[in-house]
């Protein structure tokens, strides 16, 4: 009974230390920061107001940027509003995200976007570019002008014009294969958006 008790204690204490700071939204776009402090959960929300919950962290506006801060590793839950598009500046890069849409953009221009039922990944540099979506896997090499299609139908390359099938039955078969498994990773990706934004967070800001 002693110990139940002491336990009781222990939790009535960590939820009594618990903070609630909340920041009104008055702009389309935010700029986000995070030192010292993780995202345990976040979730979008038709609020107007920013809401972060966790222990021993503040959280303040400092030019145009909403900065999350703790002296020590702490975790927070975070409710961001909807309609409104959320930006995270890196060492290498720059993400911006919002319940719709997420945007990776690398330092020489390439871009990862993942947007509802499709995956497209851009390399301005190199000309190239690949959509992953119900269709199924589209390659487009913009030097060699050649378009690759990967589906349940079997596998399509457009060069110069002219469309050639592969279409023996191994390549049918793993056309199909690889068009499930892009169906499974986009329901993933649509299911657990909140929760790509989360590790994201987490992993540039360790």
């Amino acid at each position: 009974m002693k110990k139940i008790f002491v336990a009781l204690l222990i939790v009535l204490a960590a939820l009594g230390t618990a903070e609630v700071h909340t920041y009104e939204i008055s702009r389309d776009d935010i700029y986000l920061e995070f030192n010292n402090v993780a995202v345990n959960m976040l979730e979008f929300t038709e609020a107007d107001m920013l809401k972060a919950k966790g222990s021993n962290f503040q959280m303040k506006e400092e030019d145009g940027v909403v900065k999350f801060t703790a002296a020590e590793k702490t975790k927070i839950d975070l409710a961001l509003p909807l309609g409104v598009t959320y930006h995270l500046q890196i060492d290498d890069g720059k993400y911006y995200f919002n319940d719709e849409v997420i945007v990776i953009k690398g330092e020489d221009g390439e871009l990862v976007r993942i947007v509802e039922g499709e995956l497209q990944v851009i390399d301005p540099k190199e000309n190239f570019t690949v959509k992953i979506n119900q269709e199924g896997i589209l390659v487009w090499d913009e030097d060699d002008d050649k378009f690759v299609k990967i589906s349940s139908e079997g596998i399509f390359v457009q060069q110069d014009g002219t469309e050639e099938e592969k279409n023996g039955f191994i390549l049918k078969l793993v056309g199909g294969i690889v068009n499930s498994v892009a169906d499974l990773a986009l329901d993933e990706l649509k299911k657990n958006r909140s929760e790509i934004i989360k590790e994201i967070i987490n992993r540039e800001f360790r």
